[in-house]
């Protein structure tokens, strides 16, 4: 196959992209890859780029298809990538165990960046409502805030207190 750009060297620079159902590829030799910057793999190392990916899921599987772009589930354990927004939704049962598995919890509990005040979680809120409370010896709002309280740390423990 010759360069999509200069047509006169063998292309050895592929990339093809799916982009809400719409797939383009294009083609370069070496020399026009260097000259233009783009930033592609050749086809070949894909396969070994997403090795450890696909084993991450339960291989007993159906192939599942979005309805919306075409991407298939299996498109999607070759490369890692979903082709619009409406895949997260079709692969849903593909991908939630292998972010439980990842992280070991389905929400992004990440770090925060240095500088920047963490967000008080509800149950940090409530805790100094509380010793607000009792320091004004409102001790009525006290007792609805330890029920509050003790209602979200139940339901945060997975109902086992």
């Amino acid at each position: 196959m010759l360069c999509d750009e200069c047509g006169k060297n063998e292309a050895t620079f592929h990339s093809i992209k799916k982009i809400n159902g719409v797939t383009t590829e294009r083609h370069l030799c070496a020399e026009c890859n260097k000259k233009y910057g783009y930033q592609m793999m050749k086809l070949s190392n894909i396969g070994d780029l997403f090795s450890n990916f696909t084993s991450m899921f339960d291989s007993r599987r159906d192939t599942v298809i979005c309805p919306k772009c075409g991407t298939t589930s299996d498109d999607f354990l070759e490369t890692g990538y979903v082709g619009c927004p409406e895949c997260y939704k079709e692969f849903s049962s593909i991908i939630l165990p292998a972010v439980q598995k990842m992280q070991n919890d389905l929400r992004h509990v990440g770090k925060v960046p240095g500088g920047v005040k963490p967000r008080l979680s509800e149950i940090d809120k409530i805790k100094a409502e509380l010793q607000k409370a009792v320091e004004r010896e409102d001790y009525e709002q006290a007792i609805v805030l330890t029920d509050k309280l003790k209602q979200l740390e139940k339901k945060q423990n997975g109902g086992a207190r």
